[in-house]
């Protein structure tokens, strides 16, 4: 029979879970599917809850760069007009 320190050992966990589970197992507290792991509300809190103004931030930048992309466009646009009206005759015309 291996100890509780060989088990934690192999499976990369503390001690106290190991004994934790046994105690649980041993008082018929095992997991049954579809039974909760954590209580309500455990786990990490989302970060827009953390930080209200996350999402309207974040839209903000994603806007900036959508503008930026179409003035770059543009700009790439306008460039090949110049450069069609240069090939052409050979003067530039806006």
């Amino acid at each position: 029979m291996r100890s509780v320190a060989q088990v934690a050992q192999e499976a990369k966990v503390s001690q106290n879970t190991i004994r934790r589970g046994i105690r649980e197992v041993e008082a018929g507290e095992g997991y049954t599917p579809g039974q909760r792991q954590r209580e309500k509300g455990g786990g990490r809190k989302k970060e827009s809850e953390k930080d209200p103004t996350l999402l309207s931030d974040l839209e903000g930048l994603a806007s900036a760069q959508r503008r930026s992309d179409e003035l770059a466009q543009m700009d790439q646009q306008e460039c090949g007009a110049c450069e069609r009206s240069l090939a052409g005759n050979g003067t530039y015309h806006r």
